[in-house]
């Protein structure tokens, strides 16, 4: 207590009376108790000053009571104080879990309490009131710490006089910042001190996968921690390269890692491609086959709620171009290529193998290959051999044509191409196109040689049988166009002349022929050059001449055209003979002399037509020989058919057989050795009733005699005359 002088009290009992004091006391003593930490009341009774309420610390308690006793006119200052204990250091702690936050520490004063009550709630009336507080502002730094430690999952935070340490765990970097934000404008004089672990980078869930076209696989991104690893690639149907980052925060989407399954299950249908998700959406994109684009889209149709799924996906193609290659020859392999989707391999190869052609699963948009692949394999099929070989744009047509016409055919199929097409060619042709155009030159004693271009089909073996010889020579051009029917048929009819003829010159050009022959010596020109017209046609040209460079008397040959030796007599070429002559053998070789080669005459007349002088020829060569070496004699006899009467008939036959005789002794037979006898149609050997057997009784005979017989025959019966011609021993027929 404290006791005011005895002096002072009489001074002021002398000026004022005791209510005014009392009164002036109170106000004064009510004065030097503002500007406390905490409430401090006053009560005045008389002069007495009682002081009460909480004083913070010793320190004020002093500055309170020595405020008081400075009270003008106080008597007594009665102490009823209670002074808080200082805090050292002055902390508030606050720790959060999962179960809450709670609270330890002191408090200032309980304005402050009251204020921490609103925040914090009961937990503040748990607080220690004490002194200690390091200034005014510490309460509010406590707030401020508050706020630091609400973004933390958990941790705690400390206020210990002038320093604020905060520790914890941030889900994100958001939690973070605004921890450290709140932390950030603290009153002069404090300190900081943050040790925050970040569970989380804060960005949302996302998933990059890529699937590139040799199946690798890699993938990036944040996904659930509930996501593994292992369920992505099960979904994936293999294993992926790249990290994954995983998120402490749960999906803001329900279904999230269910959707990145099937997400990723539906990218391991495609060939290529990319599945990105964020938070609430799915995207696919890439290239595929039909049916595995059918199977991602169903699974993405199945998506949890939520997820909304876009999808681009293409129809998968390697990147080679459309192409064909494809081949004509004995040895052509199948053909091969890529097609459009669209394109069936049978609309442009045929019959032909398709195992080699495959199908893109893409369109061709402008239609374009289909109608170069098309036209070049028609272009090809004009070829003999050939390789046509389409890629991309580039179009190639190599071989073989048989002419320039299915040349200029196959490149005029390729010769309007679509545009940005370009065809290149090589093609060879083994035919220039030009027509047949051949010569056989003939020679008698030689053969026959070929120059020029053939028909197709017609070959020197060909041109030898059809001229009936046993071979000719040349090197002609092999020729691909022309008929060899024609030309053949155009050689057979001069085959049948050859042996009138000394040389010929035949040319067969496409279907007009030319012969310039040289008739053999004793051979009328003038009934070759109109047999073989006739034989040839009407689009033939035929010119004969008689032989004029003649060889000497006893030259001899082959003949080619009948393969006969010949020895160049009295100016005609007879056949060589080697026999012993008799009667019986000189009459078996008339015989066939006459069955090979007949003796015909011109119709009505008794002039030998063109292709009886072989048979007079080889006729002559026996008898020459016969009359030589033996004593017979011969008779040439005409016979004819019953048509007219019977005195022109034997004046005819007469004729003829003279004319036989005649033609025989120019080639050599000795005048006297012969005789010609006609019958008329006295001796027929067939009936006359068909034209077959008038055709037979139309003949030449040869008959052999001895002419002492036949001289003593003749004195014993004058009287026969001609009949007994036909009782002569050795008789050969040759048809007219």
């Amino acid at each position: 207590m404290l006791v005011l002088g005895v002096g002072a009290l009489g001074w002021y009992g002398s000026t004022n009376n005791a209510k005014t004091m009392e009164a002036e006391v109170t106000e004064a003593a009510r004065a030097a108790a503002e500007g406390t930490v905490h409430p401090v009341m006053t009560r005045v009774s008389g002069r007495d000053i009682v002081v009460s309420g909480v004083a913070n610390g010793e320190a004020e308690r002093d500055q309170i009571l020595a405020a008081m006793n400075d009270v003008t006119g106080r008597r007594v200052v009665r102490d009823e104080l209670r002074v808080l204990e200082t805090a050292s250091p002055f902390a508030l702690n606050a720790s959060k879990t999962a179960d809450g936050v709670t609270y330890a520490g002191v408090i200032p004063t309980e304005v402050d309490r009251a204020t921490l009550a609103a925040r914090i709630g009961a937990a503040a009336d748990d607080l220690d009131l004490m002194a200690g507080a390091p200034d005014s502002a510490w309460t509010g730094v406590v707030m401020q710490g508050l706020d630091g430690l609400a973004p933390l999952q958990d941790g705690t935070m400390d206020v210990s006089d002038r320093t604020v340490s905060l520790t914890g765990t941030a889900r994100t970097p958001a939690e973070d910042a605004a921890a450290r934000a709140a932390l950030s404008d603290l009153p002069d004089g404090y300190d900081t001190s943050i040790d925050v672990t970040v569970l989380d980078d804060g960005t949302p869930l996302r998933l990059a996968m890529d699937l590139a076209e040799d199946g690798a696989v890699t993938a990036t991104g944040k996904v659930p921690a509930a996501l593994e690893r292992s369920a992505l690639t099960e979904a994936l149907a293999r294993d992926f390269d790249g990290e994954l980052a995983q998120s402490v925060l749960p999906p803001a989407t329900d279904g999230w890692a269910d959707a990145s399954k099937i997400g990723a299950e539906a990218l391991g249908k495609l060939h290529s491609g990319a599945l990105r998700m964020t938070e609430d959406s799915l995207t696919l994109t890439g290239a595929a086959t039909p049916d595995a684009k059918a199977e991602a889209e169903a699974l993405l149709a199945g998506l949890p709620a939520g997820i909304s799924a876009s999808s681009d996906i293409a129809l998968y193609d390697d990147g080679a171009p459309f192409s064909l290659e494809m081949a004509k020859g004995d040895d052509s392999a199948a053909p091969t290529g890529k097609f459009p989707a669209d394109l069936p391999a049978a609309e442009i190869i045929g019959t032909r193998p398709a195992t080699g052609i495959r199908n893109a699963f893409v369109s061709d948009e402008t239609g374009s290959f289909a109608t170069v692949a098309s036209n070049g394999a028609e272009a090809l099929s004009q070829l003999e051999n050939g390789k046509l070989t389409v890629v991309g744009t580039e179009v190639t047509l190599t071989g073989t044509a048989k002419t320039p016409t299915e040349a200029d055919a196959a490149m005029a199929l390729l010769g309007d191409l679509p545009e940005g097409y370009a065809a290149t060619f090589d093609i060879a042709t083994r035919d220039d196109g030009t027509p047949p155009n051949f010569d056989v030159t003939y020679l008698a004693d030689q053969g026959a040689s070929v120059s020029g271009k053939l028909p197709a089909g017609l070959e020197l073996s060909g041109i030898a049988g059809a001229l009936g010889l046993a071979d000719v020579s040349g090197e002609p051009v092999q020729g691909l166009i022309g008929e060899a029917t024609q030309a053949t048929e155009q050689l057979n009819a001069v085959s049948g002349w050859l042996p009138e003829l000394e040389t010929m010159t035949f040319n067969s050009n496409d279907d007009v022929v030319t012969v310039t022959a040289s008739a053999a010596p004793g051979v009328d020109e003038g009934l070759v050059t109109a047999g073989l017209t006739e034989a040839l046609g009407a689009n033939a040209s035929v010119t004969v001449t008689a032989m004029t460079d003649l060889p000497d008397d006893g030259a001899t040959r082959t003949n080619r055209a009948t393969g006969r030796a010949e020895r160049f007599t009295n100016g005609f070429w007879l056949p060589v003979l080697d026999f012993v002559s008799d009667a019986e053998t000189c009459e078996a070789q008339s015989t066939a002399a006459l069955q090979d080669d007949k003796i015909n005459f011109v119709s009505g007349s008794a002039q030998l037509d063109a292709q009886s002088v072989r048979a007079v020829n080889a006729v002559a060569a026996i008898v020459r020989k016969c009359l030589a070496e033996t004593d017979l004699n011969v008779e040439i006899g005409g016979h004819t058919d019953s048509q007219g009467g019977d005195d022109l008939n034997r004046q005819l036959s007469q004729s003829r057989a003279e004319a036989v005789r005649a033609a025989l002794i120019a080639r050599g037979v000795a005048e006297a050795d012969i005789t010609a006898t006609g019958y008329g149609e006295d001796q027929p050997i067939a009936d006359n009733e068909t034209a077959e057997g008038r055709a037979a009784n139309r003949r030449t005979t040869i008959t052999w005699y001895e002419p002492v017989a036949e001289a003593e025959e003749a004195a014993a019966e004058p009287e026969a005359g001609a009949d007994a011609a036909a009782d002569k021993d050795n008789t050969t027929n040759a048809g007219e």
